[in-house]
């Protein structure tokens, strides 16, 4: 019998959520699976979804709160007693809440949730209102994420933060790209060569890039070059603290990319003029 995953997104971007989620779909296999996405208006993996098989269940509303009463309509009709396991896959802490509040009373469901950012987001706040809303969510998370079925981490840090504050237990998963690094072949590197650091996120203050900058600041070793992949509201802030920092020269914002692979050999090429390791 074939285990029904209902997993849940309310805004399936092109980010590192929805590759992860667009990734599990596609290598899980589908003679034990049985898998539909529901989401909030637009899904970037839509045609790919259709590709594989897999039906995406979009609501039509801006606010995940006011999309829940549909979220338990779909989910319902979904639910089947054909399968050995209906399970529930929850993303991100705000809609991981809603739907232990809306769902875990449904019969035959189990609700699993995951975190892929630091808990440490909800202390950064952008206002009054975002305030009341980021701590009403930590309140939530400590009362119920407790009656959930499984919490998965996608890093150990993560884990020991829910077993430290919250006391819960959690499953680590590694993200793919860090499983990779561990099994990479070890080299030698060239002091002469250019070192390439290169990151991939949205340019917001959750983030830590201001961090990250003032860390290379402190380096002794000024033969590298950071090239920063994606777009957001702090990006004139970190060139003002790039620049107070002294490292402008080394950092290269290339902006938002559908597709990174592809256009990789051509960003070193026309941004970092030298070998590379």
């Amino acid at each position: 019998m074939k285990t029904n995953l209902i997993i849940f997104l309310p805004k399936f971007l092109m980010g590192g959520a929805g590759n992860s989620i667009f990734r599990l779909c596609k290598y899980l296999p589908k003679k034990k699976f049985n898998i539909s996405i529901i989401c909030l208006k637009k899904c970037f993996f839509d045609k790919k979804f259709k590709k594989i098989g897999i039906k995406v269940y979009k609501i039509k509303s801006n606010k995940t709160f006011f999309a829940m009463p549909k979220v338990i309509k779909i989910t319902k009709s979904l639910i089947s007693e054909k399968y050995k396991k209906n399970i529930f896959l929850a993303n991100i802490h705000y809609a991981n809440v809603l739907s232990l509040i809306f769902l875990r009373k449904l019969n035959n469901l189990k609700i699993a949730l995951v975190e892929r950012t630091p808990l440490m987001e909800l202390s950064i706040y952008f206002g009054f209102i975002d305030f009341v809303k980021k701590n009403i969510i930590k309140l939530l998370i400590y009362l119920l994420y407790g009656l959930s079925d499984a919490i998965v981490c996608n890093s150990a840090y993560i884990s020991k933060h829910f077993k430290n504050k919250y006391n819960l237990k959690t499953e680590t998963i590694f993200p793919p790209s860090v499983i990779n690094s561990f099994q990479s072949n070890k080299k030698i590197y060239n002091k002469n060569k250019t070192l390439i650091i290169s990151t991939a996120c949205r340019l917001t203050r959750e983030k830590g890039l201001n961090l990250l900058f003032q860390a290379l600041s402190l380096l002794k070793f000024k033969n590298y070059k950071l090239l920063i992949i994606g777009d957001g509201i702090e990006k004139l802030k970190l060139k003002q603290l790039s620049e107070k920092l002294n490292i402008s020269d080394k950092i290269k914002y290339l902006g938002f990319l559908k597709d990174v692979k592809p256009n990789i050999f051509l960003l070193f090429f026309l941004h970092v003029r030298s070998s590379f390791c």
